[in-house]
């Protein structure tokens, strides 16, 4: 990794029917062993789909799907981290993967949040203010997240899903997490 630079990978297409490359940028972390995993998921499901497909447009999974193998490599690999360690590292990886584990739980409340923000917003085409909307996304993260104190921060949950950019481009794509 290059000094100043974000760690982070993603998958991408080429051009022959079938193949795609991940590309990333790893800070030599643990993280990275699952981002690879993660990226690699959607290489697979790219791999898988564009066999049974032969037009172009048709051979990326759409948004609908497009989390289903990924996350499930990502956990595939975090799960089987110790396996590839020595045994001094092993109690290490044991807690990464619990915590990994942990957090995708929550994530999935992060993602049932945005969808019934969605859905909740798209109920009403005429719209919202911002803070009738602001005081919906705090309401439905204190029902999702109970146990979260939302004084912590004075703004910071209710204005979280100004943050959440499937919101603003790709609606309900976290319907299948």
């Amino acid at each position: 990794t290059r000094p100043n630079k974000s760690p982070g990978a993603y998958c991408m297409p080429l051009n022959e029917p079938g193949q795609c490359a991940v590309f990333g940028n790893f800070a030599k972390t643990i993280d990275d062993l699952t981002t690879l995993g993660h990226e690699l998921g959607h290489c697979y499901h790219f791999y898988r789909s564009s066999r049974q497909n032969r037009y172009g447009w048709s051979r990326w999974p759409g948004n609908d799907v497009a989390e289903v193998f990924s996350m499930a490599l990502e956990l595939f690999v975090a799960a089987r981290l110790s396996e590839v360690t020595d045994r001094e590292k092993a109690n290490l990886i044991a807690n990464y993967c619990a915590d990994h584990l942990e957090q995708a739980v929550i994530f999935f409340g992060h993602c049932l949040s945005v969808d019934q923000f969605q859905y909740q917003i798209y109920q009403h085409p005429e719209g919202y203010q911002m803070d009738v909307a602001d005081r919906l996304w705090e309401a439905i993260r204190s029902e999702v997240y109970p146990f979260y104190d939302s004084a912590e921060i004075p703004g910071f949950v209710q204005t979280r899903w100004y943050r959440q950019s499937h919101i603003w481009t790709s609606p309900f794509y976290y319907i299948d997490y």
